[in-house]
């Protein structure tokens, strides 16, 4: 099974998705599964972030602030994987820019996106900082990082101020950063379910966990292509852009 890519699920699609799968598993009659620790996680997990996070999400302030999140969340991923698919270059001098430029994203963890709202922007400050000192300027020419940065500067910047717009009002964050913990503990629980079902299709290699696994597959399909597309940085135009 492919690994789900949960930046393109918006908050709603992920609630959705795991009903189906949630469904899907009791029909298939797979007593492993059906009574395996981690679809029992994931029915718990699933049964609380119904509960609230799609309550909450019902709040204006709540929905934007997601949204800014899943915005900016989708970008960093995006910018890390376009730096780590240059490991790849036959060109020895991107090669190694990559492997520069995957070093200062490292020094801040890869799981950025999972941390708290207040933590997560810490990080996202400290990368475009280190990115943009002047001894990373090569590195940033040399892969086109340009791009990325901007889209990164400005999705952060347009998250801050949607959250910043009831800093006084504790409760709303609270709400919030609680959604937040929800969602990323339902995708933690999604994707621990996911490699299960992986991992006993390889063991069992049975029909019925190989039927479960592509059922499962088609679900996500479906939901990821009816949801909302992830979002892409578009190009700043520059006078060296509008020269070229």
């Amino acid at each position: 099974m492919a690994k789900i890519k949960f930046f393109k699920i918006s908050v709603t699609g992920l609630g959705t998705l795991t009903l189906r799968v949630i469904d899907t598993v009791q029909k298939s009659k797979l007593d492993e599964g059906i009574q395996s620790e981690e679809f029992k996680k994931l029915q718990d997990v699933s049964g609380s972030f119904q509960q609230g996070v799609l309550k909450k999400y019902s709040s204006e302030y709540t929905k934007q602030v997601i949204e800014q999140d899943d915005k900016r969340d989708s970008i960093l991923i995006g910018f890390r994987k376009n730096i780590q698919a240059n490991f790849y270059s036959p060109l020895p001098e991107i090669k190694e820019a990559a492997e520069k430029a995957s070093e200062i994203l490292e020094r801040f963890g890869s799981k950025i996106e999972f941390l708290p709202y207040s933590e997560e922007t810490m990080y996202i400050l400290k990368i475009l900082e280190e990115f943009k000192k002047p001894e990373a300027a090569e590195i940033v020419k040399t892969l086109n990082l340009g791009i990325w940065i901007d889209a990164l500067d400005t999705s952060q910047k347009e998250f801050e101020k949607v959250f910043a717009s009831k800093t006084n009002d504790m409760a709303a964050i609270g709400e919030i950063e609680s959604a937040s913990r929800q969602r990323k503990a339902l995708q933690t629980s999604f994707s621990a379910f996911l490699d299960f079902v992986s991992a006993m299709q390889i063991v069992k290699k049975t029909q019925e966990w190989k039927d479960l696994a592509n059922l499962l597959q088609k679900e996500i399909d479906a939901v990821v292509s009816a949801d909302r597309k992830p979002h892409k940085p578009e190009e700043v135009k520059t006078d060296e852009t509008i020269k070229k």
